[in-house]
């Protein structure tokens, strides 16, 4: 029964360290002030925006490949023109 109550505080004490002294079952700050909440929604979406370009990204890169594997002429001539004209 010791050894099961020391091994609980210890852990209880490692929770502690890493989450705050805040039980499990509370809301945080940034979440009940409306100021924090607000940098949290915006911080929040500002990473979606990013992950979606990135997305776009990966997506418009993907569909290149597959029309190098197709054409390879093609997407080479579509290369060498944007390297000369990048605007």
């Amino acid at each position: 029964m010791k050894e099961h109550l020391e091994e609980s505080i210890k852990l209880d004490q490692e929770e502690d360290m890493e989450l705050g002294e805040e039980s499990g079952n509370s809301v945080p700050e940034s979440l009940t002030n409306k100021e924090k909440f607000h940098k949290t929604v915006e911080k929040i979406n500002k990473s979606s925006e990013n992950d979606i370009d990135q997305n776009k990204l990966r997506a418009s890169s993907k569909n290149l490949l597959k029309q190098a594997e197709e054409n390879p002429e093609k997407i080479y001539k579509k290369l060498k023109n944007f390297m000369s004209h990048p605007d």
